[in-house]
């Protein structure tokens, strides 16, 4: 698919330090993305963000700051905008 023929996204899952400064810093980077909080351990923030491959590059750009722990992406998802499906290629 041709990047103006797709609807495209891509889901980021990160865990980052929240120690030293404290959370809220990390938290409000987050929400500043918007990107969304899933869970708060004691020494841990895991997060997820779904957009565009430059919004998600530039969001690890920042969370970089605070120590990433673990990350896990899936690449670029994509589907055919309009009313076709693939199934209507097939025919």
């Amino acid at each position: 698919l041709e990047p103006e023929e797709c609807a495209n996204s891509e889901l980021l899952l990160v865990k980052v330090g929240a120690v030293g400064m404290g959370r809220s810093p990390v938290i409000k980077m987050i929400q500043s993305y918007g990107a969304r909080v899933l869970d708060i351990g004691d020494l841990t923030i895991t997060v997820e963000m779904t957009g565009q491959s430059e919004e998600i590059d530039l969001f690890v750009e920042q969370l970089e700051r605070f120590g990433i722990l673990e990350m896990a992406r899936t690449g670029i998802n994509a589907l055919q905008r309009g009313d076709l499906t693939i199934h209507d290629q097939e025919k």
